[in-house]
């Protein structure tokens, strides 16, 4: 399997069951795995071969900035199947980390992973 990784996409996005968390906001990390549908040995140098991991992160980043949930699980799960129909992927795995979430114990993050094979 060939596979495209984009690691620690940072995203300040308003998720959360808090109201502080929909009205503040916070910052979240990304890391996304995809399988390319093309052998890379065959990719010979050119984007239109290949699906464009900017273009994967740009989406990424869109759907968290326009969209809203309670629960990272919710998130993990509509984003998969939003990539998942734009791209025509057959698998994907993310995992969602919110940074220095605003509770009362000293944690460094919480994390979400979620993979799904179309």
């Amino acid at each position: 399997m060939n596979l495209i990784k984009i690691n620690k996409l940072h995203i300040y996005a308003y998720h959360g069951i808090h109201d502080y968390e929909k009205k503040y906001g916070q910052l979240f990390s990304v890391d996304f795995e995809y399988s390319s549908p093309h052998d890379f040995s065959n990719v010979n140098d050119q984007l239109v071969k290949t699906i464009d991991y900017i273009e994967i992160a740009n989406q990424i980043e869109n759907y968290f900035i326009n969209n809203r949930f309670d629960l990272l699980e919710s998130l993990a799960n509509s984003l998969l199947d939003f990539i998942i129909a734009k791209f025509n992927l057959k698998y994907v795995k993310v995992s969602i980390k919110k940074i220095s979430p605003l509770i009362k114990q000293n944690l460094e993050s919480v994390e979400v992973e979620l993979e799904k094979n179309a």
